[in-house]
């Protein structure tokens, strides 16, 4: 019995013993399995490194330079891990743990990308290969194997020595960290790319998330490097600005209004991920793509309306809440020049007086409508002469100005002709009235014409009566003008049901409508929907009324027939002069020989005056001499158009010279602040200035004249900070070989974080006339007179809210004293609008005193190329009569003629040895030659000789 009992006790024991055994066996492949799942898990999700940084850390990382740029020791990615080493395993433990440990990474490491050396994608490599290689993999030699297979070939063979050699891994990280990690790359890279933004194709949600991606990109990365100045730019936000929608525009400037500070490219960021979540959320677009692949479960729908809330603006001049500018009682109160002077001050449209836009983007329609005005200026601003001169072509300003306050009117219908169809238009038959008599005729109905026209024929015919109007003809080749008339009439239908008044249309000689007419029978028997109708049968060449927009009723369709497919063919009508067919007709419909092969754009109104007769034409194209061809005035662009309404309204004439703006192309601007580079480039032209002792002594005597001349001026320490507008130009020294003398010009085209000034200025009209043809008739007549304008540039002054646009660094070369600024007080040579500028305060005088020397003005325009005026005459008393009125009228502005020279010495008589050329005071008597433009002028030879310096 106890034997029994004790054997027993010894199996139980071996049973449990065993049983031990086994689950310690199980729990250590549990472990292991645990350690091969935790070794992924932090391949994919490596723990975050928790330190706290030092001082020096966070010093580097927080300071940033006063111009903006990181500081020399700010490193944006940590690269302290480049050189840590870890212990390498054993490789038993690596055969314990997992039998290839090449597996776990297989899959983590091909979702880097391949770094193909674009410095804006080395952040997120080495981050991902940081997280993904570096912690995850412990031997140098194979995390150098998975570096050399995430470098693109042109990489790998660039590093292929280094990636040879384990050992070379961390020299390899750090190589490749300083040619595309350093701060200053990728802030030069991503500020490129803003320069290189490219303009928003639409308010798409779509297009608009692209666009806040290549905004939102290059922003956060500037801002991770530590670029404050640069997001702070404004001419860096200005132009990104630039890229935007019209309507996103008006969107920006009225958040920009609700601000209390002033806006960055941050601010701008934030604003435009909220324009882009609002289109998002609104465009449904997620759910839509989401519901196209599950079964439509859902429940009762619910319909929600978003009532937008429109905050109050204030009003622009008195800044009141309850109304806005157009009823503000103070703008009312102000003369028209004075709210001119308002509106361009605040940068608001002539059409609308709101901010945002330009009066060509304005979405308005409304005309003045002042005592029948026309014109697309608003009501408040009739009357000033500036507006009308800003819609009309150039004009010089003459007596016959007074022409400019016709009103103009737009006409812009045409007829567009394809190949395979043909589109007819709205043709009904009217019955013109006029005074006391009636006239049958056809009409066109256009609705995208502003104004009515009728033929000469139909006008004269109906004893059509009326005054002269100025009518503007746009197309494609451009706008002309031409003089026209308006009358008032009605046109009624045939049976007499419907009868409307045209107010104001324009009688034109004739309308081009082509020679198009529609085969009745074939469009009946092709198109059922229209064989029960009547519709009149005309042809083109027929119709000689053209009823626009401003008889809208006549537009109206009471009835419709459509045929079975609107898009493929012609729609019958009822409109209140009866049933007619419009849209599309294949070529079968049309009349015989009306078939067309080619494309073609018509205007429907032609102007057969005697200037444009087709005799004038071929004498025209016969005149081959360029010196007697009438001078016909050039296109004038829209830039030009804002360059002469900047000019009409900032020249003011102080009773001794004029004073002119310069020409901005956004009145709203805003300049970098450039002051360290103007500085770098001023030590520069000192350093070249001590150099050359001869040339400093003649550049201070430049600078000390410019001075006491009030050509410019020292900016005292109290207004260095307080205009709106600062720019500092470099200047330099530019002489002629064959001349001692030199000039200072200054650099209007120098780039400060891609901006000069010479990008925010217009070039204006070209008032230079021909110079070949100055030449030529300067050899026409048998006394030849040349003379030119002493330092014209220097003789129209700058309007004082631009002069801080003009400033420059000067000392003596070698002084101890630090460099003072100085302010330009007239236009300089280098700036791209000073040429139009003073050109045009040369003819504005000539203007202003032709009632008292009325040829003065011609001689400019024809005879005068930037400050040389060269001319010939047929007699010495005739040159001597035109050079004294020549000189009297430009020395009553400021402008100095001088360096007179003449083929005839009596006839500068009376001229004073000073102002006379050096060359002609030379000459010995009886010489008849001397140089103008590079020619030596000989007379008796009649010759114009042409030296080279090889």
């Amino acid at each position: 019995m106890d034997m029994s009992s004790s054997k027993t006790d010894d199996d139980s024991r071996a049973a449990i013993m065993a049983l031990t055994d086994a689950v310690a066996n199980l729990t250590q492949r549990m472990n292991d399995m645990q350690l091969v799942l935790s070794n992924i898990t932090d391949a994919r999700m490596p723990p975050p490194v928790d330190r706290c940084l030092t001082p020096e850390e966070f010093q580097c990382i927080s300071d940033t330079t006063r111009s903006g740029r990181p500081n020399q020791r700010r490193d944006v990615i940590d690269t302290t891990w480049f050189t840590e080493r870890k212990v390498e395993p054993r490789s038993e433990e690596f055969s314990q743990a997992v039998p290839n440990p090449w597996i776990q990474h297989v899959a983590s490491t091909s979702q880097i990308e391949v770094f193909d050396g674009d410095p804006k994608k080395w952040p997120s490599f080495i981050a991902n290969f940081r997280s993904l290689v570096h912690e995850t993999v412990s031997s140098d030699a194979q995390r150098l194997a998975i570096l050399n297979q995430l470098l693109s070939p042109k990489l790998r063979n660039g590093f292929s020595g280094l990636l040879a050699n384990p050992l070379m891994y961390s020299e390899v990280l750090q190589r490749l960290h300083k040619l595309y990690g350093d701060p200053k790359v990728l802030a030069r890279s991503n500020l490129n790319d803003l320069l290189s933004l490219p303009l928003l194709k639409s308010d798409r949600c779509g297009d608009l998330e692209i666009f806040f991606f290549k905004v939102n990109g290059p922003v956060s990365m500037m801002k991770l490097c530590g670029l404050t100045h640069d997001l702070r730019s404004s001419a860096l936000l200005e132009h990104v600005i630039s890229k935007l929608t019209p309507r996103m525009n008006e969107r920006w400037v009225s958040f920009e209004a609700t601000l209390n500070s002033v806006p960055t490219l941050e601010t701008f960021v934030d604003w435009l991920q909220r324009v882009v979540a609002e289109k998002v959320l609104n465009s449904g677009s997620a759910s839509t793509k989401s519901s196209a692949s599950v079964p439509d479960r859902r429940g009762p729908a619910i319909r929600t309306t978003v009532m937008p809330v429109t905050r109050k603006r204030q009003c622009l001049v008195c800044g009141c809440l309850e109304h806005k500018l157009k009823a503000c009682p103070k703008f009312n109160k102000m003369t028209v020049m004075e709210r001119v002077a308002e509106v361009r001050k605040r940068g608001m449209c002539w059409r609308c007086l709101e901010r945002g836009h330009r009066m060509r983007d304005c979405m308005s329609r409304l005309l003045c409508g002042h005592e029948g005005c026309m014109a697309s200026h608003h009501r408040l601003l009739h009357g000033a002469p500036n507006l009308n001169d800003f819609q009309r072509e150039v004009r010089t300003v003459t007596e016959s100005a007074q022409a400019d306050c016709l009103n103009c009117t737009d006409v812009g219908p045409a007829t567009v002709t394809g190949r395979r169809h043909e589109i007819v238009c709205a043709v009904v038959p009217v019955i013109v009235r006029g005074q006391n008599k009636a006239v049958k005729t056809f009409a066109l109905l256009d609705s995208g014409s502003e104004v009515s026209l009728i033929s000469q024929r139909i006008a004269n015919k109906a004893n059509l009566a009326g005054l002269p109007h100025e009518l503007r003809l746009r197309t494609v080749a451009g706008e002309t003008s031409i003089q026209a008339r308006r009358v008032n009439c009605s046109v009624s239908s045939y049976d007499g049901s419907t009868e409307m008044l045209l107010y104001q249309a324009v009688v034109v000689p004739n309308l081009h409508m082509g020679t198009r007419t529609l085969h009745l029978p074939a469009v009946k028997t092709q198109w059922s929907h229209l064989a029960e109708i009547r519709f009149p049968v005309a042809t083109i060449a027929q119709v000689e009324v053209l009823i626009g927009m401003d008889a809208p009723l006549a537009h109206r369709y009471y009835d419709m027939k459509l045929p079975q497919n609107p898009n493929k063919g012609p729609v019958g009508v009822l409109t209140p002069f009866g049933w007619t067919v419009i849209g599309r007709l294949p070529e079968a419909s049309l009349g015989p020989g009306q078939r067309t092969e080619s494309s073609w754009i018509r205007r429907h109104a032609g102007f057969d005056d005697d200037k444009h007769s087709l005799e004038r034409l071929i004498r025209l194209s016969l005149d081959v001499d360029p010196l007697a061809a009438a001078q016909t005035p050039g296109k004038v662009t829209p830039e030009e158009r804002v360059a002469l309404d900047i000019l009409e309204a900032t020249t003011k004439f102080n009773g001794e010279r004029y004073e002119i703006g310069l020409l901005w192309k956004n009145s709203n601007v805003a300049l970098p602040c450039n002051r360290d580079y103007a500085l770098r480039r001023f030590f520069a032209t000192e350093r070249r200035l001590l150099k050359d002792p001869d040339m400093a002594s003649r550049y201070i005597d430049i600078i000390e004249q410019y001075v006491r001349d009030g050509h410019a001026r020292k900016v005292p320490l109290r207004e260095s900070g307080t205009a709106e507008r600062v720019w500092y130009l470099p200047h330099h020294a530019v002489w002629n070989t064959q001349r001692t003398k030199i000039r200072v010009v200054f650099d209007a085209s120098a780039r400060y974080l891609g901006v000069s000034l010479n990008d925010c200025l217009l070039k204006g009209p070209d008032y230079l006339p021909n110079l070949c043809g100055i030449l030529m008739r300067f050899r026409m007549g048998r006394v030849a007179v040349s003379a030119d304008i002493q330092c014209m540039y220097h003789q129209v002054l700058v309007r004082p809210e631009d002069k801080s646009a003009l400033r420059f660094f000067w000392r003596h070369p070698g002084s101890e004293c630090p460099p003072e600024t100085f302010e330009m007080q007239v236009h300089v040579f280098g700036a791209t609008s000073s040429p139009c500028v003073c050109m045009y305060a040369v003819r504005r005088a000539a203007a202003d005193n032709q009632s008292e020397y009325p040829e003065v003005l011609q001689r400019i325009q024809r005879n005068m190329y930037v400050d040389n005026w060269l001319e010939s005459f047929t007699s010495e008393t005739v040159a001597k009569r035109a050079c004294m009125e020549l000189k009297q009228v430009l020395a009553r502005s400021g402008f100095h003629l001088r360096k007179w020279a003449s083929s005839k010495r009596e006839v500068l008589s009376g001229t004073p040895p000073q102002d006379c050329s050096e060359i002609m005071m030379s000459l010995p008597p009886g010489c008849d030659s001397f140089r103008i433009h590079g020619y030596d002028y000989r007379r008796a030879h009649e010759t114009r000789d042409v030296k080279s310096h090889c």
